[in-house]
């Protein structure tokens, strides 16, 4: 309601309220919002609008630091600093925590200079004033971290020490930071504490020899001790607290102890001699001095001697034996008889079950006794397994009972060894030296014998309780504890007096507890908790019996508790269940912390204190009916008004209610659930003026003021009244229903849509009805009203439609109104009906049917009128109208038509509107007719006609068209837009047409050769028309060479033309002969010999371009003087090589003698001569001797002729010519073959003689090629041929390369690839004239029997992309160089996705980097199922260089915890680890991480990068152990090492520090330093109970080993049972660890069904147990 009239003063107040926490932008564009501000989105941000505050930066010109001391953190918070920034014009102070917020972030937390990071903020009004530019949110400053002082504080063990004492073993220092370094110093004098001159020397240092030999003459026997801790890296130097330090001369020592090992230490303090006494088991100690236990309470939890030495031991309270422990007593000294009181234990002695006590000493006279001859005898035994021995007791009257040994425990009896037999000992049997039986133990009364009173006489019980079974049995018993544990369901404990219950029993058994006059007691831990039905009741005459105890009873889990009677001092609870209370006293609290009106029923009882802290409820909720609160003064308490949860001395009694307005002073309210017609209650008379319904409940209410309140705040609720309302106008403001309920309203007032009803027998009436539009508009009378009623005036008339659109009525009741409602409906001639949207051309077809529903009490026929709304006019009657139906006309244009049909009937009227929408038909399926023009060279439409459903549309009336007229040939679009009657567009092309010629003309230029190809212009005509050569292309065919070309023009795509491919030929003329210089030839007269000359020497370099095809066989001319005396015959082949002979021709004419021209053609040049002037010399032709000699008379293809040394003797007559020899054509290349060559001798003297020539026949061979195909090497199953890549060697010439079997024949590539199987290749060249065929052998994958593979990958010069068969792709990018690199990409197949790239380099260096990203799916399922997730990466491999292993980020998801993850690879061995790489380059092993058949698995969390190495380590004499694997596993982690001399000792024994130290470096501790090897390991694994540190060089056993394993594992559960032959040897507290050892495959037996379990365990033996365990549990 209130928030509902609001006024708007209100309003304002309220949002102008909001301002303190923002400020209007200046502009009024947008609000800041100050941190902290009460806004949707938070403070500190800018809302909507320009941001018009002024940009400022930080001013960098002024150098800015801050300090603080070293505290381990990197944060700078603690410093508050001022930042100077400007706005370019004037400096700015910004005060952090006033303008700003500022994270200051130093780079490091060591002390020292840094670089501090600031992120700042802008708060408070330099928010609203200021702006920051971008780079000054995040800068940075100087900062510097001076180093802290540690607090140092020194203490004493004790603050007396005597002469001669060490000093170093008092002092104790904490503080102490980094490892500091510390020295104690001491001097008698105060003054020089802390005097660092003389610190060293005159105040001596304290080491650990340093000592007080002597006592100060002068009585100064005060030092002064203090500590200084030197500098370290982020602390200086400091000196402690000064601590005093008494010196007294050597007292006589109290006690000696003797440990296990014989080492006697004497003590002057006997508190200081137990101590040590008992830390150590197995220790005597020896009392020098009669001594008094250090605590009045003492437990001894180890075995120890106690040797008395004629001595007293007492006490001021008890000693107690624990489980476990072993006391023995004895007595070495003489008995002093001067002592007033003799020689023995003086104290109480408890031994408790598994205990055990020895007095060894039968002059042992006095044990027990807490002081001479009082006969207070204080031994007690306590149940137990274990024997208690005495040697010798007090004689006669001054002995022991048993009774005296058990003290009043019940159940318990004294037991004797007899012959090897145990034998009960009554209670009152003396025990002293003449006793027959010296060893006893206490157990339970194996049968009670009861004397006269009903007391055994062996344990002392008597029966406590009894036991009725519901067929009448009874059953005594001497413990509730027993009786509580034999009742049964049905079943009834009485007490026969009074007892307690000392267990905490858990009561599921229904039965009832009879007090019977008695009182049952709980101890401390024996709460009763109650699971099943139990009766609580005392029917003895007074009614005395009752519980007492702290907590008594406590109602669980289908508890059912029923208190009848007694009185209860103790606790009662209820946290589940029922709990009834017909009766009883309670003098403590009943705990209802769980207690509801469905669970807790009182009907009965006196109370001192109730707790029931139910909040939703109160303590009526507690009461049984007719039952009422009291206090002591019997008046009635007001339970419903208690407060706090607590209700204090109150009782339980009947009660009758009685109501004042609706209330009973006991707090009980009547709910009002029974009210008759007239408003009244009819259980407390209170009569109502309204009531609230919602739903299925009502509220009533004695005024209507509040009713209506309520219903202004719970729209949709019922107000109705119960009396009238008069005197007032009822204000409505919100939709709720309102019903009068046969009571009238003086006046209504109503802004909102309710609704009016009256629902009573005689009509309530209205005196004024008033609706206002203010917040609903249009609001009238009739929309108060339900469908089919309507205002009814006082004389009878109705308030029709055209009254209910009025604002007020007068005198009106609510009624029902002769017409219930008025409907309209279209339908087709079928009476169906149709939707109000139809089709233009289809409202023909329609109807508009009325359906007028007139109520029961209306008596006339209704009559009908239609009209049509033309905006705010109605036209009538309407063409067609026949009564209730009007049928629409068939020509209803497109567009929207309303209807109004009013129906009236005994003068009450009522209309209804339909609206009928008649759409426009789509051109969709419109026809378009298009009459495309051609190409005429000026602007062109289409023509159009349009058609639908066989009609033709007319233009600019049915539709319009968007089209542009166009010039050019072409494609263009044209737009149909439907109007009037038809809607939607129609897009069609339309075209220009090109325009066809048939022949066009074509005309070229000349050109001549210039090497180019020739591109002459064309023209193209169509007739005289020169068509734009826009309009066509042109080729060219045969246009470089000369001769005859052709060029080819065709008509373009998008051309105004159109014309096919036209050819027109054009030559192209050769070019001129270029000029030639004039060769030379030499010839020798008088001989006849053969001469050549190469001719394409003389041709020079065409000027442009090539010659074409040379012919040299053109004409040949020769002219010499005299003719015909040089020339005999001349031939040129195709090469252009001249070869002539020359005459015999007896001249002796030299110089030049002739010249010879050769003309030769070519394709593009015109002919060329080629002129060679002869000249002759006069020389000798020596003359070969013989033939010549060749080193060799075959080469090899590809092979010269310098490879073959040729020689001989050339002569001229008799006499050798000296010169050499060689090949005419040394460089060329001869093919495969026998071939003629020609040989040149070069005289040395080649004045006199003349070059000589002649021929040799040699060989050439093919050639074979030489070394290996490429190809990739297999390192995993599931490849092909194909994966190998076999491609040729890059220096083989041409040719193919196959995988053939052993029959030659080609294997085809998709065969499966073996491991450690040869593969043969054939290369075949594709010059088989020249080349061999060359196969060979290869073995793809090669697998050790480790399951290891390998092999080496050649870089190919393929390029691919490869699916493999895994799945997995690989790309493969090879550069020019041999470089390259392939990336495999794999996932899984729940979203895990990796990534192998592997680079080689051009030198065939290769590198591996791997990542990989875990989906939440693959972790999440892998969890489920307790197994790791596989990381979707290929190609990985262990590395034994770290530096060279690959690095693999894998991300696991954030929300995962620590995950086991699983790194595959092939070559896996127990020495494979895992070792993360942080973020600071520094690497961890990871020594749980497990080697497994697939990979290494390992855990991880968030994002880690990690390595796989191969860190194996070898032994000399592991190698052919069966425990090599295992040690390799363990030394791989580095949790062992070996033994020196590269042995492991895989047979010698492992120690307990051993095994300390190893599960240490497992669990990450750091075990280097300390005084031993191990001594680190043993701390660690005492700190942690894996051990107990003893003996830590002793050899450990096989059921130690399981047993430390097992501790280490968390000691889990185990069951079932060990089945080998020696199981009863393994120790007790080894049984479970070595059942659980073995149960999860970590132990093994020794053979013949034998598990050795205290057998040592050998190195060997340890390194497999161990490898085992973390297999088992990690």
């Amino acid at each position: 309601m209130k928030k509902r009239l609001l006024s708007l003063a209100l309003c304002l107040a309220l949002c102008l309220g909001l301002f303190p926490f923002g400020v209007l932008a200046a502009d009024g564009g947008g609000v800041y919002v100050l941190p902290g501000s009460q806004t949707e989105g938070g403070g500190g941000t800018y809302i909507s609008g320009e941001d018009t505050r002024t940009e400022i930066w930080r001013d960098t010109s002024r150098y800015q630091s801050i300090s603080r001391n070293y505290d381990g953190t990197t944060d700078g918070s603690t410093i508050k600093v001022t930042f100077p920034f400007t706005d370019g014009s004037k400096e700015i102070q910004l005060e952090e925590g006033k303008d700003c917020e500022a994270v200051k972030t130093f780079d490091s937390a060591d002390a020292g200079w840094h670089t501090v990071t600031v992120e700042l903020k802008l708060i408070g009004e330099a928010a609203t004033k200021y702006k920051l530019k971008e780079d000054s949110e995040q800068f940075t400053i100087g900062g510097y971290i001076n180093k802290a002082y540690p607090h140092l504080a020194v203490s004493l063990s004790k603050t007396t020490c005597a002469v001669g004492e060490k000093l170093l073993p008092l002092l104790s220092i904490s503080g102490v930071k980094e490892d500091a370094v510390v020295t104690y110093y001491y001097t008698p004098y105060k003054s020089l504490i802390g005097d660092s001159e003389h610190e060293g020397s005159g105040i001596p240092a304290i080491d650990e020899k340093t000592v007080i030999d002597k006592l100060d003459e002068e009585g100064n026997n005060t030092y002064y001790v203090y500590a200084k801790t030197a500098a370290t890296k982020n602390y200086e130097e400091e000196r402690s607290t000064t601590v005093e330090l008494t010196v007294a001369e050597k007292v006589d020592p109290v006690a000696s102890v003797t440990t296990a090992n014989g080492t006697e230490t004497p003590y002057d303090s006997f508190s200081d001699a137990w101590t040590a006494a008992t830390a150590s088991a197995g220790s005597t100690l020896k009392l020098l001095a009669d001594a008094t236990l250090p605590n009045t309470n003492t437990d001894l939890g180890q075995s120890l001697t106690l040797d008395l030495n004629g001595y007293v031991l007492g006490s001021n309270g008890s000693l107690t034996v624990k489980s476990g422990a072993a006391l023995t007593v004895r007595n070495a000294g003489a008995e002093n008889s001067e002592k007033p009181v003799k020689v023995g234990l003086y104290l109480n002695l408890l031994v408790e079950k598994g205990g055990s006590f020895t007095c060894t000493d039968g002059g042992l006279r006095y044990l027990g006794l807490l002081s001479a001859g009082t006969g207070d005898y204080a031994i007690q035994l306590a149940e137990g397994e274990s024997h208690c021995t005495f040697g010798g007791f007090a004689q006669g009257d001054e002995s022991a009972t048993a009774g005296d040994l058990l003290k009043a425990t019940p159940g318990m009896a004294l037991y004797g060894d007899y012959n090897g037999s145990d034998v009960r000992i009554e209670r009152s049997t003396r025990i002293n030296s003449g006793f027959t039986y010296l060893s006893f133990y206490v157990g339970p009364c194996s049968e009670h014998q009861m004397d006269a009173n009903g007391t055994c006489i062996y344990c002392g019980a008597s029966y406590v309780a009894s036991v009725t079974a519901s067929g009448g049995v009874t059953t005594n018993y001497t413990s509730l504890d027993d009786a509580l544990d034999a009742v049964k369901d049905g079943d009834t404990i009485t007490l026969l007096s009074d007892a307690a219950v000392t267990r905490w029993p858990s009561l599921s058994t229904a039965f009832t507890l009879e007090l019977n006059g008695k009182t049952a007691t709980t101890e401390s831990n024996a709460e009763l908790y109650i699971h099943a039905r139990v009766i609580v009741q005392d029917s003895s005459t007074g009614k005395t019996g009752g519980m007492a105890g702290t907590s008594l009873l406590n109602v669980q889990s289908n508890g059912d508790l029923i208190i009848q009677s007694g009185t209860f001092d103790g606790k009662i609870t209820i946290n589940d269940g029922k709990l009834t209370i017909n009766g009883g006293t309670f003098n403590q609290e009943v705990a209802l912390p769980r207690g509801d009106s469905d669970s807790v029923f009182f009907s009965g009882g006196t109370f001192a204190k109730i707790w029931y802290p139910n909040s939703s409820g109160s303590f009526l909720d507690l009461l049984a009916d007719g039952c009422a609160f009291y206090d002591n003064n019997d008046q009635l308490v007001n339970a419903a008004n208690s407060t706090g949860g607590y209700l204090y001395n109150v009782k339980v009694k009947e009660h009758q209610h009685s109501f004042t307005d609706g209330a009973c002073a006991c707090g009980y309210t009547c709910p009002h659930t029974s009210v008759d017609e007239s408003g009244a209650c009819t259980v407390c008379n209170k009569q109502f003026a309204a009531s609230i319904t919602e739903g299925n409940d009502v509220t009533y209410y004695d005024s209507f003021g509040s009713a209506l309140v309520y219903a202004f705040n719970n729209d949709g609720c019922t107000l109705k009244l119960l009396a009238d309302v008069t005197g007032t106008t009822v204000m409505i403001n919100n939709p709720f229903i309102f019903d009068l309920n046969g009571h009238s309203v003086d006046a209504l007032s109503v802004d909102a849509k309710a609704t009016i009803k009256d629902s009573g027998t005689e009509k309530g009436k209205i005196g004024k009805v008033t609706v206002s539009n203010d917040k609903v508009t249009d609001l009238t009378l009739g929309d108060l009203l339900e469908a089919g009623y309507a205002f009814q005036y006082e004389n009878g008339s109705w308030a029709n439609d055209s009254h209910l659109r009025t604002s007020d009525g007068l005198k009106v009741t609510v009624e029902k109104a002769p017409i219930q409602s008025v409907e309209i409906y279209a339908k087709d001639k079928n009476n169906t009906v149709v939707p109000t949207t139809i089709a233009y051309g289809m409202t023909g077809d329609v109807t508009l049917v009325s359906s007028c529903k007139l109520s029961e009490t209306s008596g006339a026929d209704p009559t009908y009128l239609w009209y049509k709304l033309e905006g705010a006019a109605a036209t009538a009657p309407l063409e067609g109208a026949t009564g209730a139906n009007y049928t629409l006309p068939d020509n209803l244009a497109a567009g929207t038509h309303t209807y109004l049909l009013i129906c009236t009937s005994d003068g009450y009227s009522k209309s209804k509107e339909i609206t009928i929408t008649v759409t426009p038909v789509s051109l969709k399926g419109a026809e378009v007719t298009v009459q495309n023009p051609t190409y005429n060279g000026e602007e062109q439409g289409p023509k159009v006609t349009v058609t639908l459903d066989g009609k033709t549309l007319r233009k600019d009336n049915d539709y319009n068209m968007e089209v542009t007229k166009q010039i050019n040939a072409g494609s263009y679009q044209l737009t149909i837009n439907g109007g009037g009657n038809y809607t939607g567009t129609k897009t069609v092309e339309w075209k220009i047409l090109p325009k066809t010629v048939e022949n066009p003309t074509i005309e070229v230029s000349s050109v001549t050769y210039n090497g180019q190809a020739q591109t002459p212009s064309v023209t193209v005509k169509d007739g005289a028309t020169i068509i734009p050569d826009t309009q066509y292309t042109v080729s060219y065919q045969d246009n470089t060479n000369a001769g005859t070309a052709t060029v080819t023009v065709v008509s373009t795509s998008n051309s105004n033309y159109k014309f096919g491919p036209t050819e027109q030929a054009f030559t192209i003329t050769k070019a001129d002969a270029p000029t030639v210089t004039p060769g030379e030839l030499t010839v020798v007269n008088n001989h006849e010999g053969t001469y050549t000359y190469d001719l394409k020497q003389l041709l020079p370099t065409a000027p442009n371009g090539t010659y074409g095809n040379i012919n040299w066989n053109g004409v040949y001319q020769h002219s010499f003087t005299p003719e015909f005396s040089y020339v005999k015959e001349h031939a040129i082949d195709d090469d252009g090589i001249l070869t002539i002979t020359s005459y015999d021709n007896g001249l002796t004419t030299t110089g030049k003698v002739g010249t010879i021209t050769i003309t030769v053609k070519t394709d593009n040049y015109e002919d060329i001569s080629l002129p060679i002037d002869v000249f002759a010399e006069n020389k000798t032709l020596p003359e070969l001797d013989g033939s010549v000699s060749l080193s060799k008379t075959a080469i090899t293809f590809g092979e010269l002729l310098d490879n073959i040394t040729i020689s001989g003797t050339m002569k001229d007559g008799d006499t050798t010519v000296e010169g050499t020899f060689s090949w005419a054509a040394s460089k060329e290349l001869y093919p495969a073959g026998t071939h003629e060559v020609e040989w040149i001798f070069t005289p040395t003297n080649s004045g006199k003689y003349a070059v000589a020539t002649g021929k040799v026949t040699i060989t050439v061979n093919k050639a074979t090629p030489t070394g290996a195909p490429k190809y990739t090497a297999i390192t995993t199953s599931g490849k092909t041929l194909k994966d190998a890549g076999l491609t040729v060697n890059e220096n083989w010439p041409e040719g193919s390369i196959h995988w053939v079997d052993a029959n030659g024949t080609e294997m085809d590539v998709d065969t499966a690839v073996s491991a450690n199987t040869a593969y043969t290749w054939k290369f075949v060249p594709t010059d088989t004239d020249n080349y061999n065929f060359l196969t060979g052998t290869i073995t793809l994958w090669h697998k050790s029997s480790s399951g290891s593979s390998s092999g080496s990958v050649t870089p190919g010069t393929k390029t691919d992309t490869v699916k493999n068969p895994d799945g997995s792709t690989t790309k493969t990018e090879t550069k020019a160089d041999g470089s390259k690199t392939e990336t495999t990409t794999a996932s899984s197949g729940g979203g895990s996705t990796g990534i192998t790239v592997t680079k080689t380099d051009a030198k065939g260096n290769t590198t591996t980097e791997a990542s990989a990203k875990l989906s939440d799916r693959d972790v999440k399922e892998a969890q489920e199922k307790g197994e790791a997730v596989t990381v979707p990466v290929k190609g990985i491999a262990a590395a034994k260089d770290a530096n060279a292993a690959t690095k693999i980020k894998i991300d696991v998801p954030n929300n995962a915890n620590k995950t086991t993850v699983e790194i595959p690879m092939e070559n896996v061995t127990s020495g494979t680890v895992a070792v993360i790489v942080h973020e600071d380059g520094t690497e961890e092993l990871v020594k749980d991480s497990k080697p497994t058949e697939h990979g290494v698995q390992l855990e991880l969390s968030g994002s880690t990068t990690v390595k796989i190495i191969d860190n194996s380590k070898t032994f000399d004499d592991t190698k052919d152990h069966w425990s090599r694997d295992e040690v390799n596993f363990v030394a791989a982690r580095e949790l062992f090492n070996g033994v020196g001399g590269n042995q492991f000792g895989v047979s010698q024994p492992m120690t307990r520090g051993m095994v300390s130290t190893v599960l240490a470096r497992l669990a990450g501790a750091d075990t280097a330093g300390g005084e031993t090897w191990y001594a680190k390991g043993t701390v660690w694994a005492v700190e942690n109970g894996i051990s107990d540190g003893t003996a830590p060089e002793q050899p450990v056993t096989r059921e130690q080993l399981a047993a430390m394993l097992y501790r280490y594992a968390g000691s889990p559960a185990v069951s079932g049972e060990l089945g080998f032959d020696d199981t009863t040897v393994i120790s007790i507290w080894a049984y479970d660890a070595v059942r659980w050892c073995v149960d999860n495959g970590i132990l093994n037996g020794v053979g013949g069904n034998r598990m050795a379990p205290q057998d040592l365990a050998q190195r060997g033996q340890v390194a497999a147990m161990l490898m085992r365990f973390l297999q088992a549990t990690v």
